[in-house]
């Protein structure tokens, strides 16, 4: 059996050189049967850990519940304000097997610039949104479908709602990846989508500089609504069947206070044992003032490496940074 779980394993690797859809790999790795953890974010109430199983059947309710109960379908637009916990991360690979694309605004003006982009477009349209208070901009916003409100406060259980299916195993097999490369994965502040095929690119080469394998835990540090953290991080660990660990915070939006956010990524990095950090400038000078975790307590003896965004683009330079006794890679714009 394990030699089998090996061998599918391996082939899913092979999959990852060509253009398929990021939930297609996870799919192929929840049906290993190995109990390998997809994400882990112990500060959570809800979704504090998840294999690739419970990945891969979360998101196709979510996809399924969502175009079932919702009406959304390919081409549309849903944005959303949920911070950088498992949520978030739930809900863009829901909306990647829809072929809907996931969207981050920074206010109104954002809200409305983006809705004027979409619509010129006329592949689709921004269909509504999922907002943590009723309160936001996005929730009083005129759109085309109600705002489900997914209060933080309430430990998001109005999401939890859509992780509820009583549909049948053949019911969630309807729920196909009908993606295109060129389809847009998501707007992150940003009238210019970042398509499945970059977030593919991205993946790839990340998880081919960092030799990322299912050994690795990966601690990604920096918001989900931006290429370097969903491709760069995310994606890439999942092709390579490895462990996220979210240091997710309540009320923590966006890329969040990098004080704060340098501390939970300490707590991260010691308690979880993490072997590969994604993380940015801000957040690199912020673990600097930081005490130093010993090594009674895990400390930083499971970390091999990793890689810091010092500027915009996402190629890797020749230039690389320390962390303690850790050498990380950069990413910027060559």
């Amino acid at each position: 059996h394990k030699l089998s779980s090996l061998s599918s394993i391996a082939s899913i690797h092979n999959m990852s050189k060509f253009a398929v859809p990021v939930a297609r790999i996870i799919d192929a790795f929840a049906s290993t049967g190995l109990k390998q953890i997809a994400v882990r974010s112990p500060l959570q109430k809800n979704f504090q850990e998840l294999t690739y199983n419970e990945l891969s059947e979360m998101t196709k309710k979510i996809a399924s519940n969502l175009t079932k109960e919702f009406g959304y379908k390919r081409g549309d637009v849903l944005v959303s304000d949920l911070p950088n916990t498992t949520e978030n991360l739930l809900l863009q690979i829901a909306c990647s097997r829809l072929g809907v694309a996931y969207a981050s605004v920074k206010n109104s003006d954002g809200l409305t610039t983006l809705q004027t982009a979409v619509e010129k477009t006329g592949n689709g349209i921004l269909k509504g949104c999922i907002s943590t208070s009723m309160d936001s901009d996005l929730s009083s916003a005129q759109l085309n479908h109600p705002a489900i409100i997914a209060s933080d406060e309430e430990s998001i259980d109005t999401f939890c709602e859509l992780t509820n299916s009583n549909l049948s195993s053949d019911a969630l097999e309807e729920v196909t990846d009908n993606t295109a490369s060129t389809l847009p994965w998501g707007y992150f502040n940003s009238t210019q989508p970042l398509q499945h095929a970059d977030v593919l690119h991205l993946a790839q080469m990340c998880s081919n500089h960092l030799n990322m394998t299912p050994e690795d835990r990966v601690c990604v540090s920096i918001t989900l609504c931006h290429s370097f953290g969903i491709a760069s991080a995310c994606a890439a660990s999942l092709l390579a069947g490895a462990t996220i660990v979210l240091p997710a915070v309540g009320g923590i939006l966006g890329c969040g206070v990098p004080s704060e956010r340098a501390a939970a990524t300490l707590n991260m990095l010691g308690s979880e044992r993490c072997t590969l950090l994604f993380a940015d400038s801000h957040i690199l000078k912020a673990l600097g003032g930081l005490p130093p975790i010993h090594a009674t307590s895990g400390g930083l003896s499971h970390l091999r490496g990793g890689v810091v965004k010092v500027g915009s683009g996402s190629d890797f330079m020749t230039d690389t940074v320390k962390y303690g006794d850790v050498t990380l890679s950069t990413m910027s714009k060559l």
